[in-house]
């Protein structure tokens, strides 16, 4: 047997990425002594307290070499720890090598966005999936070797303000693990990870369209679009899904293409127009570097904005009480929708005519079939700090989504 066709999951560094090669993501190789000393700093870290400790190193403004890494959680690292010198060594290191590299226990999660979705549309049921925002580390099985990839190439200000770069996503063993997971999947074994993903939403979806949903699936809810390998497969499952048919209870046909929607967020123009061709629902974020920017037509393109904290700063109050924690406005609905329209119309975003929505109003609204980037309806919408949906992300009349900051 050819050693070569033998290791299947030999990654293709410089392939193409239409036939799953990674030559289009962003790297670097690390030595394991590399990698235990970039582990061992985030462990010296961690036995700081809490006061005493610096912010992990992951903003823009900072030097390349002290952003290669993603933040690992303290406990996940305790576990490879040697008792005896209280660090971790090349030894110890291979039993992190197995967690960040096994099989990841699902690729699609329910995530909160996700929740609140579901409750607000009985039409609908939504599913997220990420891997580890900003970098990632993967284990290349053939080499044995690390690499360091850059997960979100198109990224500028929204480094800062990232929501899966602070809280659940890299404070959460489970969560944090699986999302390293799922890319040394992608990169390791392209096709078990379209297999595993194409079965677990197969699954969903005949539970889901038996009981006359529809189903969202939302790409990158933590990270981009890395490689066009990973968008190809997105895309493949996608069509893949939507050639199911089946046949309700009275024998009348049900084909899923009425009832499977992709859509996702970037920070890369490239996938603005190769997502409209391949039908799946693309929001850009205003947090990408301006040369992405620059070249994405950004009144034919869906958009998500983050509204700063000054423009609704002490309108939040926490309930502590609250299990979770619960945050109510201290002013009117139409007080905070004023100050928020304000800020987009100062910011060029929205003229003062145009209508201003919270998603618990979007969804009263039927969406329309012509999309606005081909002149159907266009709203723009609020989106709560806490505890609201992701409805506006998946909808093809809406052109701006303001997510405000937290």
């Amino acid at each position: 047997m050819n050693f070569k066709n033998w290791l299947i999951n030999e990654v293709d560094w410089e392939g193409d990425p239409s036939k799953y090669g990674f030559s289009d993501v962003n790297k670097s190789c690390m030595s394991i002594e590399e990698f235990v000393e970039g582990l061992n700093k985030q462990l010296e870290r961690y036995q700081k307290i809490a006061r005493e400790r610096e912010r992990f190193p992951r903003h823009a403004e900072l030097e390349p070499e002290k952003h290669r890494f993603p933040q690992y959680t303290s406990s996940d690292l305790a576990k490879i720890t040697d008792p005896q010198t209280n660090k971790i060594s090349n030894e110890t290191v291979l039993d992190f090598v197995k967690s960040i590299t096994a099989m990841p226990a699902t690729i699609f999660d329910e995530g909160e966005k996700s929740k609140h979705t579901n409750e607000l549309d009985p039409n609908v049921h939504t599913v997220n999936t990420g891997i580890p925002a900003l970098r990632a580390i993967v284990f290349d099985k053939d080499q044995q070797k690390f690499y360091s990839i850059n997960t979100c190439k198109g990224a500028g200000s929204c480094i800062v303000d990232c929501y899966a770069l602070k809280g659940f996503y890299v404070l959460s063993d489970g969560k944090n693990r699986k999302l390293h997971q799922r890319v040394n999947l992608i990169v390791n074994d392209p096709n078990a990870y379209y297999r595993k993903a194409f079965y677990e939403l197969q699954s969903i979806a005949y539970t889901e369209i038996s009981q006359g949903k529809s189903l969202k699936i939302r790409w990158n809810d933590a990270g981009d679009w890395f490689s066009r390998t990973y968008y190809d497969i997105a895309v493949k499952i996608t069509k893949e899904l939507k050639k199911i048919k089946t046949k309700d209870i009275d024998g009348k046909e049900i084909n899923f293409a009425d009832h499977i929607f992709s859509y996702g967020y970037t920070k890369q123009s490239d996938f603005i127009d190769l997502a409209k061709k391949d039908g799946i629902t693309m929001n850009f974020s205003m947090g990408a570097k301006q040369d992405e920017i620059n070249k994405v037509n950004i009144n034919k393109t869906k958009m998500s904005v983050i509204v700063p904290k000054e423009v609704f700063d002490k309108v939040f109050e926490r309930h502590v009480r609250d299990e979770p924690p619960v945050y109510k406005p201290k002013m009117s609905q139409e007080t905070l929708r004023e100050k928020v329209r304000e800020w987009a119309v100062r910011s060029e975003y929205i003229t003062p005519e145009e209508e201003l929505l919270y998603t618990s109003e979007l969804v009263r609204i039927p969406e329309g079939k012509s999309p606005f980037w081909k002149g159907g309806q266009k709203y723009s919408v609020i989106v709560l700090p806490f505890g609201d949906s992701d409805i506006s992300a998946y909808r093809h009349d809406v052109h701006y989504t303001f997510l405000m900051q937290h």
